[in-house]
């Protein structure tokens, strides 16, 4: 019984529009700038040949994860990814990792698609300053 009225107040079930979950309310719909980001993101996954691997930020993560080796960059570099994919970069883990991949030397921007880089193991250098906003510290 609570749980058919909490799923009535805060759930999927009887037509909703949103549902209560995690840290905020979830919509069912999808916004026009939603589908953009989206489909930025897609483009960008594009470039990757499907045998590569490939470090990435939590959010876009789950983008490139049917990839036989993939890393999260929130809790590792790993070891020498062919490429990295970068959205909104979180303090901790993620700031520190891409830190270290662009202090290495050994990644350079290739692509940038809307708020998404990416990044391939030995390309040129040049336009990294393009990521240094993203790794600000967060106090």
């Amino acid at each position: 019984m609570a749980a058919t009225a909490s799923s009535f107040q805060y759930g999927a079930f009887f037509g909703s529009k949103s549902i209560l979950g995690g840290f905020g309310v979830k919509a069912f719909e999808t916004s026009e700038a939603e589908r953009r980001r989206l489909q930025q993101l897609r483009e960008l996954v594009s470039r990757i040949p499907p045998s590569a691997s490939v470090a990435a930020t939590e959010a876009e993560g789950p983008h490139v994860s049917t990839r036989l080796v993939m890393y999260s960059l929130k809790f590792t570099l790993g070891h020498a990814p062919d490429y990295l994919v970068v959205g909104a970069v979180r303090p901790g883990g993620e700031q520190e990792h891409l830190r270290q991949a662009l202090g290495s030397g050994e990644y350079g921007v290739v692509h940038r698609e809307g708020p998404f880089f990416l990044l391939q193991r030995g390309a040129d250098t040049s336009r990294n300053k393009e990521l240094w906003p993203l790794l600000r510290r967060s106090r």
